[in-house]
């Protein structure tokens, strides 16, 4: 499945393509489309959530329509765990990004009054299934690799030669791969604005 950063990357593209009204509701209640962007708790489909009744939930079931659509492409694509691995890294190149120090949940900020309306989307979900759901999809991989460097002694050498020697075998052909993955996910997200969809 796509990693955390590549749907991020992905909301940041789905925002330039939404429709205005929906757009503008994700833009203005951004922390509410970011824990969108995390899925459904249970994994059921965006299509039996209940219907927004307000621009928060709105956003938030704007995040989850890119993060369903985007697990999808990617399932049906088959994209191995190493090649989601190459593509993330591949993102955090060029953003600058070192890939052992990201945190996923960056700038994500919640409250209650936001928990609270993205589980009643839901009917029978409570928000500590909701925060229980989040703690569950940040990853530990970035704190195992630190410590084994940590352990190597020689911490800062390693790990920048590991990284930039998978980036650069990567990067030959990786931007056009992502892309046309990326576009595939995107016609798939847009699909749920046609009449009688959902939206």
């Amino acid at each position: 499945m796509p990693s955390m950063y590549i749907h991020r990357k992905f909301g940041e593209k789905m925002l330039q393509c939404f429709p205005e009204t929906p757009a503008r509701a994700a833009r203005e209640h951004r922390d509410a489309f970011e824990l969108g962007l995390y899925g459904t708790p249970d994994h059921r489909s965006v299509r039996e959530l209940k219907e927004p009744q307000n621009a928060v939930q709105l956003a938030y079931l704007l995040g989850l329509i890119c993060h369903e659509s985007l697990e999808q492409s990617w399932m049906q694509s088959g994209i191995s765990f190493g090649e989601d691995q190459d593509f993330t890294r591949y993102y955090m190149e060029q953003d600058k990004v070192h890939p052992l120090f990201f945190r996923r949940r960056t700038a994500l900020h919640t409250d209650q009054v936001l928990l609270h309306a993205a589980a009643a989307l839901y009917g029978n979900l409570t928000v500590r299934q909701l925060r229980r759901h989040l703690k569950k999809s940040e990853s530990k991989k970035g704190v195992k690799v630190r410590t084994l460097f940590a352990l190597a002694g020689n911490y800062a050498e390693l790990q920048h030669a590991l990284l930039s020697q998978k980036v650069r075998l990567f990067a030959a052909d990786s931007g056009e791969r992502l892309e046309a993955q990326l576009l595939s996910a995107q016609h798939g997200c847009l699909e749920y604005f046609l009449p009688g969809v959902l939206l």
